[in-house]
């Protein structure tokens, strides 16, 4: 190859793209230069220029959206002239980089171009790419329930007690919700501006039971109730409806307001309510507890082995064989049968059939029925007058109180033993204590017996009377107070009170009951 030669330079990076390089930035065949790989990754191109010109050129190409800035350049050919470093400079600022600019990229582009380097896409700045925003998200602040038998700590499986009910208080923190954000907008490498992609948002729902904090961050229970949430609304219901019967697939129910069952409750299983119980359909031999009230629509079918409690009233279509307490009432739609029947108040079984016969049966202030006893079954025994809760701790406090006073006599007898009339017997440290034991013990019975009069006191019913509109059968007894009686022939329509001028029980017919009312 003859004529002036001059030689360029590309770096191993490069190398691949040598063929291309010389075709497109200088429109060289390949029978127009020789290439010769030197030492340290550098290939050195031998041009025949002579009769050419070819300035230096110099590209500035952007990538990736404009966030990265890449400069070319190549050497000059013949008589062309070179880059200065003020015109690589001057190149650059002309597309407009001006963030994140490297100039020592720029300042070693420039010294190899200077050497007949060919310099091809060099990275000279990078914007700064937009930061997505963060979606939404949720977190629940109540545990889910596991609806799952337990292992007992026997090691068998408990089938009864099942995790069933989300409770929530009001006041409760029930979700929080961290908003979605906007994310952080980017920056190209001219400075413009790269909107973000924003975070996804989660919305979320609310019903009854549930209010929202002004900045939708987070859902608060505003009364007690059972938690109900299906991924995007939650609410809280003072009502938690069983919409079959309590059994094995609902377990035990443990509730802070009120269960509403649509069907029986079986046998075996126990309803906890801090509100009311309300059971469609029929009751077997269950326990159910209600801080106000209980209403069992069809009737209670059991064999004694069953529990009803209710703070307030007790409502019930028929009862068999069944152990019901009312704080207040018991109101009986059809009959009771061998019922035990406990009312703080009235037991009113004026509807329906009216029946009550057999049991035990105690209210406090009234009794209201169309029959007592039935041919069969009229050897049971009506207690007028006191609320039966009182008696309870009434006979608590009496049994404590007698064990008391039988400590107290064993203290005594221990000081009769000794002459007390000795100083040195009364300066006794053991003595002293026993005198010290004997005065509390007097004192905490003292305080009892004040207790006991408060009870009889609240305990004791003003008036009470039995109001049967049909028949009660001979053998039922009436008991006021201390004071019983017993039915020898069938009475019909009369009302039965405390004659307290003769300390005795007496009757008189319904249609004179103004006249005990008066009295």
């Amino acid at each position: 190859m003859a004529g002036n030669m001059r030689s360029i330079y590309v770096l191993k990076d490069n190398a691949d793209s040598i063929t291309s390089i010389l075709s497109k930035s200088y429109h060289l065949n390949a029978d127009q230069y020789n290439i010769e790989e030197l030492s340290g990754g550098v290939t050195r191109i031998d041009i025949n220029d002579e009769g050419r010109k070819y300035d230096s050129k110099i590209y500035v190409t952007l990538a990736n959206d404009a966030l990265e800035a890449y400069i070319s350049i190549y050497p000059p050919l013949g008589a062309g002239a070179k880059l200065t470093h003020e015109e690589i400079k001057s190149a650059i600022a002309e597309e407009g980089i001006r963030v994140n600019l490297n100039e020592e990229a720029v300042s070693k582009t420039a010294e190899l171009h200077y050497k007949d380097y060919v310099v091809e896409k060099v990275l000279i700045a990078t914007g700064q790419p937009p930061i997505k925003g963060r979606d939404a998200s949720i977190i629940l602040q109540f545990s889910t329930a596991e609806k799952r038998p337990k292992l007992s700590e026997s090691g068998r499986v408990d089938y009864k007690n099942i995790d069933n009910i989300i409770h929530a208080k009001k006041g409760d923190v029930l979700i929080t919700k961290r908003p979605a954000t906007r994310g952080i907008r980017g920056v190209t490498v001219k400075n413009g501006e790269i909107p973000p992609i924003p975070g996804k948002d989660v919305e979320i729902y609310y019903s009854e039971g549930v209010m929202m904090n002004p900045t939708g961050t987070t859902f608060i229970a505003t009364h007690d109730g059972y938690v109900e949430f299906n991924g995007t609304t939650v609410s809280v219901h003072e009502v938690y409806f069983v919409n079959h019967d309590v059994d094995y697939s609902t377990g035990n129910i443990r509730f802070n307001g009120t269960v509403h069952v649509k069907g029986d409750v079986l046998s075996g299983f126990r309803i906890e309510a801090k509100k009311d119980v309300i059971v469609e359909g029929v009751c077997g031999d269950c326990e159910i507890f209600a801080l106000k009230n209980i209403h069992v629509k069809l009737g209670i079918k059991g064999n004694f082995s069953n529990l009803f409690k209710a703070g307030g009233n007790v409502v019930m279509g028929y009862g068999e064989n069944a152990k019901v307490l009312a704080k207040n009432d018991i109101i009986i739609k059809k009959y009771s049968y061998n019922c035990d029947l406990y009312a703080g108040n009235r037991i009113d079984a004026s509807s329906g059939d009216g029946i009550i016969a057999g049991g035990m049966v105690k209210a406090f202030s009234e009794l209201m029925a169309k029959q007592l006893g039935t041919h069969g079954n009229s050897r049971f025994t009506i207690y007028m007058g006191t609320k039966y809760y009182i008696d309870q701790k009434l006979e608590r406090l009496r049994r404590e109180k007698a064990r008391l006073m039988e400590k107290l006599g064993q203290i005594q007898d221990m000081l009769s033993k000794f002459n007390l009339s000795r100083p040195d017997v009364i300066n006794n440290p053991k003595i002293k204590n026993l005198h010290d034991l004997k005065r509390n013990f007097e004192s905490v019975i003292a305080e009892m017996g004040e207790y006991e009069e408060d009870y009889l006191a609240q305990s004791r019913a003003d008036k009470p009377k039995i109001k049967v509109k049909g028949v009660v059968h001979s053998g039922v007894t009436v008991m006021f107070f201390n004071c019983s009686s017993t039915v020898r022939e069938p009475i019909e329509n009369a009302v039965f009170f405390l004659d307290e001028k003769y300390a005795e029980v007496a009757w008189v017919s319904l249609k004179d009951i103004k006249t005990i009312e008066r009295a």
